[in-house]
Formats: C-alpha cells, structure tokens, sequence
C-alpha cells in the first residue's frame, strides 16, 4: 500500500468508525440564516459553479480516489457549529480580543470538497490548478484534507486549522510540516512534497479545543501554545518523527505550565529564548522564557509596560541604527502601535518606541525585512471596516526610536491580511479569502511592493472576510511552501518566482535554452526586472588561475549541463573512486536557467564518478523543460537526461593505475600518515555551522550565526557584518598546522546583502607575521547581491610556513553591509597534489555557482 493511500485510509477508516459510534456528536439543525442550511451557504451554495470566475468547478481534477465520495453523507452529518456561538462565548477557547470576535462571526464548515492531492503535482497552467484554485507561478504539490490530519487519535475528522510551521532535520535534511488543528497539532513528512506522509497528531495538553493555535521550533523541538484553557505550552521533540509509524498518536514531551492559555509564541534562534505573548501574565505582554534546556524552559523577565501583544519577532539587530547593533530588539505587535523593546537584558527591558499610523484598525503581525530596516505591517481589521483593499503598511525603522511609515502598499483584492513572513527578496501573505500571495521587495523602500505570484485557496470569494489561508511558511530550503487552510487543510506548494528561463543568451551557446512555462492569467503588475549579472572578470591575485592545458599524467573533464526550468533543484559531484571515496568538486544549484559548463584536470589511470541529483526528485527532463547532461572524458562522451532523484555514471578504471615510481632516498618525504604519495591531499577542516551556538573552527569575533535563513546548505550560517560598533568585520580561524603541504586550498560559499560599489569581500591569512590579503572580490566585477557564490583559492606554502589562519573580512563602509558565509572547506594540497582546473570564465567563481 503506497503512503498517501495509507494516510486517506486511516483518515476515512476512524470517519467512517465515528459516524456509526458517536452520535451525540452530531449537531442539532442549526436556525440561524447563515447556517440553517448547507445548501444555502455563500461558499456552498452550489458547488457546480464558481462566482468568483463564473466557470464550472471541477473536484475531481484532484480526487485521487473517486471512492472517497461514499464517506460525503457521514462528513456532512458532523459539521457542527452550535447555532448560539457568539463572540464573547468561550466555547472555542478564550475569545477576547476584536480579531478573533471575526473569525467566530464568519465561521464555515469544514469543506466537504478537499481531497487529498497525492502522486503528482497540479501545475498552474492558464491561471489554475487542476480547474480549482486560481494561480500564477505557483504549483500544487500535495493537498492533505482536515480529514486525514485529524484522523490519528479518532476524534472529530471536522476540527479545523490554524497555524502552521516547519521542522527540518539537521542530519538528514527530511522535512516535516506542522499544522494546527482545533484539537492539537499535526505532522506531516514533505521530503517528497509529492507523496506526503501522514506522521500523526498530538492532542492538547487538557483534551480541549480552540480555534486559535500557534507554533514555533527550536532545537529539535515544537513550541506548542495555544487559547484554550489550561493548555499551557506544549514541547515535542521532533526527531521522533522520522521513525514513528504513520498515524501515530503522538505524546507531549514536556509541558510549561506558568501560563494558562496564549495567543502566540515567538523564539529567537540567534539566542534561544522564548516570548510567549497574549497571555494571562506579564499583562498580555511579553512572557520571557529561556530554552536552553528545550524541555525544561525558564522563565526570566516580562515587558507588560504596553499591554496586550498579539504577535512579535525578535531578532539580533543588524539594522542602520548603530547604537543598538548587536542587541536584541523585539518588535511587538500590540493592537495599535508597533512597540519596539531591546530586551537584551530580560530583567530590565527597554521600550524603544511605539508607533502608530493612518486608519489603524488592528496591529496584528509582521515580519522585519532581511536588512532589519523596514518592518511590514499586517492590520486585520481594516479592510472589513474600512472597507479597504488588502493593505500591507512599510515601516522605516532605521532609527528604533524614531520609527516611521514609508508607505503602503495597496493590493488588488480586499481579503484581510493576516500573516506574511519575508525570505529573501520576497514577502509571503497569507491573505484569508485571497489565499498565499508573494509581493517583491525592491521598491519596499518607498513602501512599494510588487505581487508576482499567488496561490488562492479560497476560490470563491475575495471578499474581506476571516476564512480560507491562515498562515504560510516558506523556509524550507527545498522551496516547498506550506499553506494551512482554515477549513481546508494543508496545502504544499512551489513557487517560481526565482528560476525564470534565460532570455537572449549568448550567441555562443550551442545548446537550446528551456521552453518559457506557459503564460498564467493575470499577470503580475509591473513584474520586477531580472537582475544584470556582469560577465565575470580576471582580477590579478597571488595566485593565477591555471591554463586549462593539462599537465603530463593527467586528463581533463568536461561537464556540460542544461538545466530544465527549476535549476535551483539540481546539485552534481565529481568524486574519486579508488580507495575512499574524495570529492573532487561539486556544482549547483543555481538562480538561472542554462548552460552550466566546467573543465577540470584529474590524474589520469583513476576511476570517477559523477552524480547528478535533483531535489524535486523529477530529474531535469522533461516536465519542466528538456534539460540533459554530458560528461567527456579520455575521448569519450556520455550523456543521460531522464532519471529521478539521482543518477551516476563512472568514468575510468582504478585496474590500470599503474605502481608508483620509485623516489630516491634523498629525496624528502612527508611527515604527514594521511599521504600516499603524488596527487595526494587531505580535508584540513569543514565547517557548515549547524551545530547550535557553535562557530565551528572560527572565533566568534563580531560574526553571528544565522538560521534558517541566508543559507547554503542546512540550517544555518555566518553573517560578517561591517560599520558600527565594529569598523572593521571578520570571522578569523583558529591556527592550523601547514608544514606538511605544498599549498593550501580554500573553498566556500557567500552571499552579500547591502553591498555598493568599491566595497566586497576579502581572503586574507596570517603565518605568523601578520594578515596579508590574498584575494579580495568586488561589488559588480566579482558578484551580485543576494545571491550565493563560490570562492575556490589557493595559498602557497614556503619550506619555512608551519601554522596558519584565515579570516574572511566584509569590505564595507555603511551601517547596512553584510556577507554570509557558509560551507567552508579547507584542504591540504601535497606536491604534486590534485588542483581542478576551470575555464578562465569560471576561475574567479564569480556567478558560476549561484542559488537561490
């Protein structure tokens, strides 16, 4: 039995086992107008024709199973909403605040026609998704009904959704979403987005309900709070899930129990505490928790000077305002204003500022740009009172205490707004009735964003009402999007905002370039230009790059790739088979679509191997464009296109290696056990910086780590950062042992964010007589902002070098300028040791090796 069926089975088989059990659980006839009948529901009225486009719906599109429709009848007879829930009633968890007062006044039923989506994507052609869910540049990976996330535990299949969140395993990369539901959490595994895995559910702490839900993840572990009584917070620890049984009732870890009910929980990944917000302490405001120990919380301070806050972010501020540098700002989202608190001591925390701004209704949520100096502002209520179109505000918080709006966005819909988060250049909303919608940031300056894809999850209806797409959360390095859907579900997605197909390439390029996806109706508005990537340019360095001439007793390889249209998914290995297993070098993924082409120089008489991976798991031909692969190498030429997750081909033979030449016994030999002879060479240290509050083989200095965000690879990063208090910004190594190589090869990864002209990156390293630059790369001749690159260089090594270090220094001048760092790799190179060979294009690893 497949996986998703497993999910629709157990879903069905604990429905189909209720609705013959259980019937104090079915409702009596509701007598109010809105709900006295189903058939008379706006969104339900009839599910044969669609208001909102005037063109058949059509369900099946995405049913996987046409048998499920025999469960319709029991589903219908347990959607329940007591006809005499008003706001002020407690039934669904304390209702208090103006916000909530809406989603009780709108409340719908479950929709009876989700079903699950599994075993193919649904691409948005035309401007839909399989006939159902208007789109553009957004496709539909999986769907999973509130009916299967509701099915382990055999409660009511009808408890609808809330937040939502993720969990990516730091070992293997396996990713899981987290939905809530009325009664507890659910888990669902999207390493394959296509083929979700229903994990399980974990009920709540006192088998209560509530329409209102929240999570967060730290360390492993989920952060559980939500409006019902006596729930406290909830702690999951996450590893489990990878080796439950799908299904599972789920067990609590721990529980925090010095709050009763909350509204929202916010975690600082930088530092690791915790700030539980609306609750019954601290005034509603923020309720300060230290998670170092993750299943033993402290609590440490509160900040109650404003009262009620209804969501907050804090972070470790790296914005324009010098003076607070360094400290951790939260920025509080407290029903009129956004006050701004350096919490940097929990036992004395300092409001900042607060702010209001035109025709506020509701400060709801938001979420600070990458750069720290604008926030964007979510206010839940005045579209529906106002009656204005969705409304995003911009706030300029260069300066914390004296923050200002740069102005409003305005969009095409009047759905309410109601959680948005940025990665990147682009905002993530969840807009109720107008579904997920993705705005550029480039003029979010001047308060000016530009939508340029969504994902409606709410067909009918964009009017300003409190249904459809609660939350969303777009972090995942694998580009899969989640969205939960009130009375829907949970919905995966993909976004293609990033990889468009390459236009006018260079009139050299002798292969095809991928086939543009088809045009989506509407178009964005004034879609946001592509950015101008400068050819790469030679700079002199100590060390010049290479001929691709190879030397006696070596060969060159060849790798060519055409990328199909979502080149961000795709990575390749080269690696040298005899004895263990050495990687040679690595490619991808990349931001643009093309021709990817290297040449590198190998010992001749070995064998090799190239893997070539594909994240989505749908190779790169010939869905989503015709892309292939050729590998030349000793007069020969393979080439593949179709596979899956991953294909290899071997290259040469180990057999012929022939024995190695006698050396002369004056000659000198290598102190070093990890030698066997010429073309030899060893990894001197690695660092990724997934180890939580750990700069691996660097000193801390001025860097700080950075998760989850302006990432490489994994969970995490290094972010050097010039101006004030620091002048000067560097990560610097320990000290490392030289005397047994001929020279010392440096590879890694950056991303630069604010840099302007004449400023950049630089390598430099200390033998001991102090720092010498080696290498330095420079704003447009060496790379483009917000973009990955790689740097490969090689350091000589003289007879009388022993130890050394490197240090990566941010050659900025503004308050805003910072590089990522991520994936370092230090090697040894012994005499006559493996050095790969690039075309001149590639050598300065300008662009050649971009992601997303």
């Amino acid at each position: 039995m497949t996986r998703h069926y497993l999910s629709l089975l157990l879903a069905f088989q604990s429905l189909s086992t209720h609705a013959q059990t259980d019937e104090k659980q079915v409702p009596p006839k509701p007598t109010d107008n809105k709900h006295a009948a189903l058939e008379t529901n706006e969104k339900y009225a009839a599910l044969e024709t669609n208001e909102k486009y005037g063109k058949p719906k059509n369900p099946a599109a995405v049913v996987i199973d046409d048998n499920d429709n025999q469960y319709a009848p029991a589903l219908q007879l347990q959607i329940r909403r007591p006809a005499d829930l008003n706001c002020g009633d407690n039934i669904k968890g304390t209702v208090s605040r103006p916000c909530m007062c809406g989603l009780i006044n709108d409340w719908e039923p479950p929709d009876l026609t989700a079903r699950l989506v599994s075993s193919a994507a649904v691409t948005c052609a035309d401007g839909s998704a399989g006939g159902n869910y208007p789109c553009h540049n957004v496709d539909l990976l999986s769907f999973i009904p509130l009916a299967t996330l509701n099915s382990a535990g055999g409660g009511y299949w009808g408890h609808e959704a809330n937040d939502c969140w993720g969990w990516t395993d730091p070992g293997s990369g396996r990713e899981f979403a987290i939905i809530g539901v009325e009664s507890g959490t659910a888990y669902v595994e999207i390493t394959d987005p296509v083929n979700p895995v229903y994990v399980g559910k974990l009920l709540s702490h006192n088998g209560g309900t509530s329409m209102w839900g929240d999570i967060k993840v730290y360390n492993n572990h989920a952060y559980i709070v939500t409006e019902n009584f006596g729930q406290g917070m909830q702690i999951l620890e996450l590893t489990q899930l990878k080796s439950v049984a799908p299904g599972s009732v789920l067990t609590e870890t721990a529980h925090y129990n010095r709050i009763g009910n909350a509204h929202n929980v916010a975690i600082n990944e930088e530092t690791g505490f915790g700030y539980i917000v609306g609750s019954g302490t601290c005034s509603g405001g923020l309720h300060m928790i230290n998670l170092s120990n993750p299943v033993d919380p402290s609590f440490v301070g509160c900040f109650s000077n404003d009262g009620y806050t209804h969501d907050v972010q804090c972070v470790i501020y790296n914005g324009s305002d010098g003076r607070y540098v360094g400290k951790e700002i939260c920025f509080a989202f407290n029903e009129d204003t956004v006050t701004i608190i350096d919490v940097s001591s929990k036992s004395n925390p300092i409001q900042l500022s607060r702010k209001s701004y035109d025709q506020v209704r509701y400060t709801h949520q938001g979420w600070l740009t990458d750069d720290h100096d604008y926030l964007l502002i979510g206010d839940e209520l005045d579209e529906q009172s106002l009656g204005l179109k969705t409304t995003t505000i911009v706030l300029n918080v260069k300066d914390l205490t004296g923050p200002e709006v740069a102005g409003t966005h305005t969009a095409a819909t009047r759905a309410i707004d109601h959680n948005m988060y940025i990665k990147g250049n682009y905002v993530y909303q969840a807009n109720y009735r107008a579904g997920l919608r993705i705005l550029g940031l480039d003029g979010v300056g001047d308060g000016t964003l530009n939508e340029v894809a969504f994902f409606d999850i709410y067909p009918n209806s964009d009017t300003a009402n409190f249904n459809g797409a609660w939350s969303t959360y777009p972090f995942f390095n694998s580009g899969s999007i989640l969205v939960s859907g009130i009375e829907q579900g949970l919905f995966v997605l993909r976004a293609s905002i990033d990889n468009p197909p390459p236009t006018n390439p260079p009139p050299t390029n002798p292969f095809p370039t991928p086939t543009a996806p088809p045009p989506t109706n509407p178009p964005p508005t004034n879609p946001p230009p592509t950015p101008t990537v400068p050819p790469p340019t030679r700079r002199p360095t100590n060390n010049p790059p290479p001929t691709t001439e190879c030397s006696p007793g070596e060969q060159e390889i060849t790798i060519t790739i055409l990328t199909d249209n979502y080149p961000s998914e795709t990575t390749w290995e080269l690696t040298e088979e005899c004895g263990t297993s050495k990687v040679l070098k690595r490619g991808g993924p990349w931001g643009d679509a093309g021709v990817k082409q290297t040449s590198h120089c190998v010992a001749a008489n070995k064998e090799y191997k190239f893997t070539i991976n594909d994240v989505y798991g749908d190779g790169i031909c010939c869905s989503y464009g015709n892309g292939y692969y050729e590998i030349t190498f000793d007069g020969k030429t393979i080439r593949g296109d179709q596979f899956t997750t991953s294909e290899s081909q071997v290259l040469g033979s180990c057999a012929d290696t022939p024995a190695p030449t006698a050396v002369p016994t004056t000659a000198p030999t290598s102190s070093n056990t990890n030698s066997t002879g010429p073309n030899d060479w060893e990894v001197i240290f690695f660092d990724d910086f997934e180890v939580p509050n750990n700069w691996g083989h660097f000193k801390r200095r001025g860097a700080r780590r950075h998760r989850n965000k302006h990432v490489r690879s994994g969970m995490a990063s290094i972010a050097i950062r010039s101006g004030p208090p620091s002048p000067l910004a560097f990560m610097e190594s320990n000290g490392f042992g030289v005397s047994d190589y001929d020279e010392i090869e440096v590879d890694f990864f950056f991303k630069p964010m604010s840099i302007e002209a004449n400023e950049g990156l630089a390598l430099e390293y200390n033998k001991g007589a102090g720092w010498v630059r080696h290498r330095s790369w420079m704003l447009s001749i060496d790379f483009v902002n917000r973009m990955w690159h790689e740097g490969l260089e090689y350091i000589p090594i003289h007879p009388e070098d022993t130890s050394m270090a490197i240090r990566f220094v941010c050659l900025g001048q503004g308050q805003r300028d910072k590089i990522f760092i991520d994936d370092v790799d230090v090697t040894g190179v012994f005499k006559n040791g493996f050095r790969a060979e690039w075309n001149s294009s590639d050598w300065n690893s300008t662009l050649a090796w971009e992601d997303v």
